[in-house]
């Protein structure tokens, strides 16, 4: 298993550009892939810029196509995913098809790292 951390992973791939291709394949490959914080918002808006969702999208193609599980954590709705790019999302929508968990509430009170301080 191989866990990437979205926000902390791209700027680590920007950092060692170097070594992008084989961390790409590390996470094309690896029998199973856990992106935390997929498209994490900033602001309310999607962190996605167009490098990031071409490799991402890239990754998630492979990993379709050769029917390899991906975990995705993400503060996004399924229509967001969709709408930072269709093609990326719809191709997780119908790999997670029966397999969704949606955790629904007030932000805050979800948060376990605040629980009980607010």
């Amino acid at each position: 298993m191989h866990y990437f951390r979205y926000v902390e992973g791209f700027n680590d791939l920007k950092d060692d550009f170097g070594k992008l291709e084989e961390k790409m394949n590390l996470m094309k490959k690896v029998d199973v892939l856990f992106i935390d914080d997929l498209f994490k918002p900033a602001r309310g808006n999607p962190r996605a810029t167009e490098w990031q969702i071409e490799q991402m999208y890239a990754v998630i193609n492979y990993r379709y196509f050769a029917h390899k599980p991906i975990l995705i954590s993400s503060e996004l709705t399924l229509d967001e995913l969709v709408n930072v790019d269709e093609a990326l999302g719809t191709r997780l929508v119908q790999m997670a098809t029966d397999k969704i968990v949606t955790i629904k509430g007030d932000p805050r009170q979800l948060n376990h790292r605040v629980k009980g301080l607010l």
